[in-house]
């Protein structure tokens, strides 16, 4: 500070400031915690957040966080629930679920009836959760040979019958697509157990079902950003391209 002009002008003070508080750390707020269980009855594994929650980076860093606090909150305990305002997680070992794998890469689980009740939930074993199981082998099997998007039935009789979909990225090769579809097949219902009606986004691939028909139908029940935080390595080619979508 010794050598610093008398009088910095206005100009150069606010560029000065600027870069002293660039020099402070910023910090991520820890999710705002509700509830715990250090004795879960849960059969299955679960990591979710609310379908109010449109931030994607909140959503894994809640999730995040809950695998750390979990083991302070329940030291010891193999059967733990953890509820804050942000995320749910529920496990059965001493580590919190995580995705497996980097291929494809877990961005959201859109899970609106994850409560238990006889209207937006399954039974095991039930005939839907059959449905259910043909559904989402009938998705594997097609995205070998699809082109990217391909939707499928399983059932007969209403309200047990299984409405399903995937949609690959465009620029993805067909092995990409078919590997996403196949993980998130297994994934969807583990992310989100007994629910009827799930969506589950990957950087590759969307996959969804429900025990209601969507088919041609636009849904505004959820609205969900998820932003590419990558830049643009040709901006040119980028503008043209927009160009010519709209």
């Amino acid at each position: 500070m010794a050598n610093l002009p008398h009088k910095i002008p206005g100009k150069a003070l606010f560029v000065y400031s600027m870069c002293l508080l660039s020099l402070i750390p910023t910090t991520k707020a820890d999710p705002t915690f509700r509830s715990k269980d250090c004795n879960s009855n849960a059969p299955n594994d679960l990591a979710v957040c609310p379908s109010n929650q449109t931030n994607p980076d909140v959503c894994r860093d809640c999730i995040d966080y809950a695998s750390r606090d979990a083991v302070v909150r329940c030291p010891g305990s193999k059967l733990v629930s953890i509820v804050y305002d942000e995320c749910t997680v529920r496990y059965s070992n001493v580590s919190a679920p995580t995705i497996k794998g980097a291929d494809p890469t877990f961005l959201y689980t859109e899970c609106p009836n994850a409560t238990l009740s006889t209207t937006s939930t399954y039974a095991t074993n039930s005939t839907y959760h059959t449905n259910l199981k043909t559904l989402l082998s009938g998705l594997s099997s097609n995205s070998n040979s699809s082109i990217g998007f391909y939707n499928f039935t399983a059932g007969s009789s209403s309200p047990d019958v299984a409405y399903g979909l995937f949609i690959c990225r465009g620029d993805v090769s067909a092995a990409v697509c078919r590997d996403c579809v196949a993980y998130a097949a297994g994934d969807v219902v583990k992310q989100c157990p007994r629910s009827k009606q799930v969506t589950i986004w990957y950087d590759e691939c969307i996959l969804r079902y429900s025990n209601v028909s969507s088919f041609s139908t636009l849904d505004t029940s959820f609205r969900l950003i998820l932003r590419n935080p990558q830049n643009v390595t040709n901006s040119t080619s980028f503008r043209d391209a927009l160009g010519e979508m709209s």
